[in-house]
């Protein structure tokens, strides 16, 4: 009897061992679930949301002006005659918006024909920054001149260009003449990495014929296309022929007083 009572009690110990463990298991389970219902449901911060779609726009960076460079629209060209009011020692044309940036405000970079207040001024290219803020007052920032002998580009390895180049008359350096044009559209035909479109003369340079210095945008022929500025050469013959001897990247942080 004793042995028989002695092996009841130890399965009831058992059983109710078994059973408590159970119990602790489930609320382990039941613990573990709610705890991950709540992560889930909880929102996801700007962080993991921008590593998970790839995201990050940039705020900050210069953007060429893809509309076309030989123009400046309403709100630029407003910006710029708040800016110019006031200013003293130079007189600036604005003749095409190369690129904007996006900051507190909006940073304007202008292609401008400008000149000294002096007796006898020379005219000369510029780029021209000018900061708006969000309140919508602008001031001009920086204004560097382009030194045609030693334009700055990215690939600028054959030194400074010599010899006899003027700057065109206001009334027609941002067009070229149509004879010009043409013989530029011929010639960046037989162009094929980067299409072309011409902006401003920048320069002309007597030779055997002429040289032509073309400010361009241009956008690469590939599949992902990138525009950006371009600093074209083109020589016409006697005879009219066009042929773009060099083309280089405009390097327009050189002209940029961050």
């Amino acid at each position: 009897m004793k042995k028989r009572s002695v092996i009841a009690l130890l399965l009831i110990g058992c059983m109710t061992f078994a059973l408590a463990a159970c119990g602790s298991k489930n609320k382990q389970e039941e613990s573990a679930a709610s705890a991950a219902s709540q992560a889930s449901s909880e929102p996801q911060t700007s962080e993991s949301q921008t590593s998970e779609t790839g995201e990050n726009p940039a705020v900050g960076g210069w953007e060429i002006c893809e509309d076309g460079p030989a123009a400046v629209p309403a709100d630029a060209q407003e910006a710029f005659d708040k800016a110019i009011q006031g200013y003293t020692g130079m007189n600036f044309e604005p003749k095409a918006l190369l690129a904007t940036q996006v900051v507190s405000g909006t940073n304007y970079a202008f292609l401008c024909l400008g000149e000294r207040v002096v007796q006898n001024p020379v005219k000369g290219w510029y780029v021209v920054v000018v900061y708006q803020d969000l309140q919508g007052e602008a001031k001009i920032t920086s204004a560097e001149e382009i030194e045609i002998p030693e334009i700055e580009t990215k690939e600028n390895v054959d030194g400074p260009m010599v010899g006899g180049w003027t700057v065109p008359e206001p009334s027609n350096a941002i067009m070229l003449e149509e004879s010009i044009y043409e013989a530029f559209q011929a010639a960046a035909e037989k162009n094929l990495g980067v299409t072309l479109t011409p902006a401003a003369q920048l320069s002309r340079q007597l030779v055997n014929g002429n040289n032509y210095l073309i400010l361009c945008q241009g956008t690469t022929v590939t599949k992902e296309p990138v525009t950006s500025l371009y600093i074209a050469t083109l020589y016409v013959s006697l005879d009219g022929e066009g042929e773009l001897t060099d083309v280089e990247l405009f390097d327009l942080t050189a002209y940029i007083d961050n």
